[in-house]
């Protein structure tokens, strides 16, 4: 049989074999894939070369309905492809959205990053009692966490110019990566136990320092 005439999934198997791809991340991840680590990800080696042997071309549509933190969608969209993912996780629907950031508006990113700090200096968020962040990081730190949050939300994250609901939307891509530097930064100032599953994690006691200890480490 001539490898034209193999069903689809069968010529992948041999596009897969020949390549040599490794179905899961290199240990020491660099680039987007270190910015969550995600230990159930594919490769986006891996990724890039099914989305090749599978024939698929710009314009097509790639949907992953467990898309976790977006190595489908990242590696589809620059190939052209109409990429959608969905998770239930909204965390790692944020990272997905953060990944298709183009590479361009880096360059942008540290101005915009203290233009983020302003405005969150001039407009500060209120702190609530029952915000589940004060589990992990001190009443300032959380304060200085939702200032910044909202600085990013009403900056880059909205539509017809109303600040979308993280609850139930998910933001645009240079706003969902700010959001993920921002849980970052948090999660450098959290003390967390250890535990068995790399998805969970519990507030061993809350983090804290001073709020410009938080910003420095936010830029």
């Amino acid at each position: 049989m001539k490898p034209y005439e193999l069903d689809p999934l069968t010529r992948l198997a041999r596009h897969l074999k020949d390549r040599e791809v490794s179905l899961k991340p290199l240990k020491g991840r660099a680039g987007v894939e270190s910015w969550f680590p995600y230990y159930a990800g594919y490769s986006s080696d891996f990724v890039r070369e099914t989305l090749v042997g599978l024939g698929v071309m710009p314009g097509w549509k790639v949907l992953d309905p467990w898309n976790g933190a977006g190595t489908t969608t990242s590696v589809a969209d620059p190939l052209g492809c109409d990429a959608i993912g969905f998770d239930i996780n909204p965390v790692a629907a944020l990272v997905a959205a953060a990944r298709l950031a183009h590479s361009a508006d880096a360059t942008h990113s540290r101005g915009l990053a203290r233009e983020l700090l302003a405005v969150a200096t001039r407009s500060a968020a209120r702190l609530e009692r029952t915000d589940p962040l004060l589990a992990w990081i001190s009443p300032r730190l959380t304060r200085r966490y939702r200032s910044i949050e909202r600085a990013v939300l009403v900056l880059l994250g909205t539509k017809a110019d109303i600040a979308i609901d993280l609850q139930t939307e998910t933001p645009p891509p240079f706003a969902a990566f700010f959001l993920l530097c921002l849980i970052r930064t948090a999660r450098g100032f959290a003390r967390m136990k250890a535990m068995t599953n790399p998805t969970w994690s519990s507030p061993e006691r809350r983090g804290d320092a001073t709020a410009d200890t938080f910003d420095r480490a936010f830029l």
